[in-house]
């Protein structure tokens, strides 16, 4: 039987996602157990919306249409949420004394980094509220003893980080697919890597233009080389390093493979290709001429020639068709 996709929202939203969610504000949770909840929720969206994943609409734009808030935002408003209610709780209850209280006689230390609690995750969101970090500060906890000022000041949060998740996702998508210019680029000249955070231009650094990587590269170019046939030979690019596979006894495909890799990779013209093959030990392809005949080469057969040689070559061949 036929189910309003409408009515598949209401029952996900009411029924799966409550579920899913129960008891998480009270969870310490990492980033890697947002990315399953999040996959989880995208998996069921694309069953109700029928966006299969070929049909490749991003995991943020479908929570977009769905009218879904990200997992990440949803349980941080939880978590928020939590927080000022135990707060405004009497100081006897057990809770409050969980959050604020302090073993008499703690352990040392293991020499290991010690496992992730509740409180460490409350901190992040109250410095991503604009907070401050720490439980002891009195600026939060004067706003959580008002409930309706507390609570607007968490869905205010809440509703400004929906629009701004979404347009943060968007613009990394444009920088991905090279729409829009990034904030930072790859100082290594040639290179055409660029993203938004500085961070992953440092990694991108690492491990592509460091002598370690250029060993690592040539390693396995060597190997790739090894396993090809005699025809075939394996050539680093010279912009991102990859190993590329060419022909290298026939003319007309030689470099062929660099070509269109330096051209859907790196979005180069011919004169760009024909640059980075010489750098390479290569030579670049003649210009193309009509027919056989070089650029300053006449239709009658002799160099250079004006519109009168080849308005008398066309009219000699008709004339030699019809007398034949």
């Amino acid at each position: 039987m036929y189910v309003c996709m409408y009515v598949c929202m209401y029952v996900f939203k009411g029924a799966v996602l409550s579920s899913l969610l129960y008891g998480a504000e009270t969870w310490a949770v990492k980033q890697g157990h947002v990315h399953m909840l999040e996959g989880f929720v995208a998996t069921c969206l694309r069953q109700i919306l029928q966006q299969p994943i070929s049909k490749r609409m991003p995991d943020f734009v479908l929570f977009r249409v769905a009218e879904v808030t990200p997992i990440v935002l949803t349980l941080r408003r939880m978590r928020l949420r939590w927080l000022g209610h135990v707060a405004r709780m009497h100081d006897e209850r057990m809770p409050k004394w969980m959050l604020y209280g302090e073993l008499a006689n703690a352990p040392t230390r293991p020499t290991c980094r010690p496992k992730q609690r509740w409180i460490d995750v409350i901190d992040r969101d109250l410095v991503a509220v604009g907070l401050g970090s720490g439980l002891k500060k009195l600026e939060w906890q004067a706003l959580a003893k008002e409930r309706t000022q507390w609570r607007s000041h968490v869905d205010k949060y809440y509703e400004d980080q929906r629009k701004a998740h979404y347009e943060e996702h968007m613009k990394q998508r444009l920088v991905r697919k090279r729409a829009v210019a990034a904030l930072h680029k790859c100082p290594f000249p040639g290179c055409t890597f660029q993203h938004d955070q500085l961070r992953y231009i440092k990694s991108h650094m690492k491990q592509k233009h460091t002598e370690a990587a250029l060993q690592r590269q040539q390693e396995r170019a060597t190997r790739v080389a090894a396993t090809l046939p005699a025809n075939m030979n394996a050539v680093l690019c010279p912009v991102c390093g990859k190993t590329l596979k060419c022909e290298t006894t026939s003319v007309g495909t030689e470099w062929k493979g660099v070509r269109i890799h330096l051209a859907k990779a790196h979005k180069m013209d011919r004169q760009q290709q024909d640059t980075q093959i010489e750098q390479l030990g290569g030579i670049p392809r003649p210009a193309r001429c009509t027919g056989g005949r070089t650029a300053g080469e006449s239709l009658v057969g002799g160099e250079g020639g004006g519109e009168e040689e080849r308005r008398g070559g066309r009219i000699a061949r008709g004339r030699k068709g019809r007398t034949g």
